[in-house]
């Protein structure tokens, strides 16, 4: 778990709350409503992920997809500059990145014991 912590760049307790289509890069473009911030800037209120597109012609068997509704806590890390998006993107590319809403407050417990 401490090395999820030191290898995320933003961990935040947050919402997906809309996903943006992206047809050219493959990718969509997930919007988190962010409740509480872990690690990073405090003042963090909204975070774009980038999620595969469900529209893809190829799925691959490593891929994770969020929904529109998924709340949790997220150990994000900062995706390095390039594509269509101007700003920052994180990533949430491995199923440890993302813990379901039912388990932040354990996981939050764990963390702050370290």
């Amino acid at each position: 778990m401490q090395e999820l912590v030191d290898r995320s760049d933003l961990i935040l307790v947050g919402k997906l709350v809309k996903i943006i289509n992206d047809p050219e890069s493959g990718f969509d473009i997930g919007i988190i409503q962010v409740s509480r911030v872990i690690k990073g800037k405090d003042s963090t209120k909204e975070v774009r992920l980038q999620i595969p597109s469900r529209n893809r012609d190829v799925q691959v068997s490593t891929d994770l997809i969020y929904g529109i509704g998924q709340k949790g806590l997220w150990f994000l890390r900062l995706k390095r500059p390039g594509g269509n998006f101007s700003g920052n993107l994180y990533l949430a590319d491995h199923p440890q990145r993302f813990q379901q809403e039912t388990n932040v407050e354990k996981v939050l417990k764990y963390l702050t014991k370290q």
